[in-house]
């Protein structure tokens, strides 16, 4: 966690004293090694005339020294700093010294993990506000999962097939992404019902994330197999099933999500390192304008899955990054960050009575021996309470 202290010299002597207890959980590189350090102002720290007596939490916690850490000093450039630990709040700013600018700490959660299932890669959450349940899919295993956060209790169903999403539908059944295109699953009933494949002239393509905008269109993106760089789409579809790609080029397409008045698109395309913004037309869904929204350095992961909050904030999971990272859409600064105890994070969506639990899906693919030990609970479903709420689920309109 991490205490704030006011010595006696008053504000410009502000420090911070970290304390970390071990946790077998969690990677060494990724925290234990805060035990008994102490933050000196910010004119020591990376990013300033750098003093090299002791690191800064985020020397410790990204792994690669301080290289990388004067890229992650840059990308928090103005961003609120708060106590640590799950739904720990208050902010302020570390002062750097004599005539500098100020050097922040973002709000950082923990995560708990709620369900320990093992996932190979867990993908595609989404909160079922009628079942008050959640809804994930384990990719490689082909499973559609339904957690029970009241009973703890996860329940899957086989589709026979890799499976990146499940998004609702206002019919009362899913729309699935699968290695065979669109197909919809009735949990009901177990029935399977091919809707459309856009690219059955690939068969080493797949679907991998895929959201529903408040309109009500799915929006689907592909990659494959291979990961081979630009043979995936992203593809807009309507509700009479027809259907436009509109996006191409795309490697691993992954985390979308739509601003509040419907005139600005977000989007992923993991090996990018971005998350990039698109003007679009609300009513027809043409994307116009594509550029960069925030670029991650090298040592913070992949962008991956992704969701927006009430505030219209973004929560952007983080593949080999160790969380989850809170991004102003405006500024493109990093507001938050969750920590969750494995570093392939895949995808994120708001949940539970209020929409304020984040969950968070995981993955435990290719990981070594040595990794599995010291990421116990990789493959898991994890919560964490930020403060933030989020918005309900769009549902297919088809």
């Amino acid at each position: 966690m991490v205490r704030r202290s006011r010595p006696a010299g008053g504000e410009r002597e502000l420090a911070l004293e970290i304390v970390s207890r071990p946790d077998p959980t969690i990677s060494p590189e990724f925290g234990n090694e805060l035990a008994d350090r102490r933050v000196e102002p910010a004119v020591s720290m990376c990013g300033g005339t750098p003093r090299r007596e002791r690191e800064s939490p985020e020397q410790a916690r990204w792994p690669g020294g301080d290289e990388r850490c004067v890229h992650l000093a840059d990308a928090l450039s103005g961003v609120r700093m708060a106590g640590s630990g799950r739904g720990a709040g208050g902010h302020g700013f570390l002062p750097r010294g004599p005539g500098g600018p100020t050097t922040p700490f973002v709000e950082t959660y923990k995560a708990e993990c709620v369900h320990d299932g093992k996932a190979v890669l867990g993908e595609g959450p989404v909160w079922n506000e009628t079942l008050s349940s959640l809804d994930w899919v384990d990719i490689e295993r082909g499973m559609i999962c339904r957690f029970d956060p009241a009973r703890g209790e996860n329940r899957e169903w086989d589709l026979g097939s890799r499976v990146g999403f499940a998004v609702p539908t206002r019919a009362g059944d899913v729309v699935a992404g699968t290695q065979q295109g669109l197909v919809r699953f009735d949990h009901e009933t177990g029935g399977i019902t091919p809707y459309l494949d856009p690219e059955s002239h690939l068969p080493d393509n797949r679907f991998n994330d895929g959201k529903c905008d408040r309109l009500g269109r799915l929006w689907a993106g592909t990659m494959s197999l291979h990961e081979t760089g630009g043979a995936g789409s992203l593809y807009r579809v309507e509700s009479d099933a027809t259907f436009e790609r509109v996006v191409e080029g795309v490697t691993i397409s992954n985390g979308l999500a739509w601003s509040a008045d419907m005139d600005r698109m977000y989007y992923i395309d993991s090996p990018t390192r971005r998350v990039d913004l698109f003007d679009i037309e609300g009513g027809t869904g043409s994307l116009s304008g594509r550029r960069p929204l925030v670029a991650l350095e090298e040592g913070m992961g992949y962008p991956d899955g992704m969701t927006i909050d009430a505030e219209g904030r973004l929560w952007v999971a983080l593949w080999e990054g160790w969380g989850v990272v809170r991004i102003d859409p405006d500024s493109g600064e990093i507001l938050a960050r969750v920590e969750v105890p494995v570093a392939r994070v895949t995808s994120c969506c708001f949940g539970g009575e209020d929409l304020g639990d984040l969950y968070i899906t995981t993955a435990s693919r290719d990981l070594t021996e040595e990794e599995r030990e010291r990421q116990s609970q990789a493959g898991g479903l994890f919560v964490a309470r930020t403060g933030a709420g989020g918005l309900a689920c769009d549902r297919f309109r088809g």
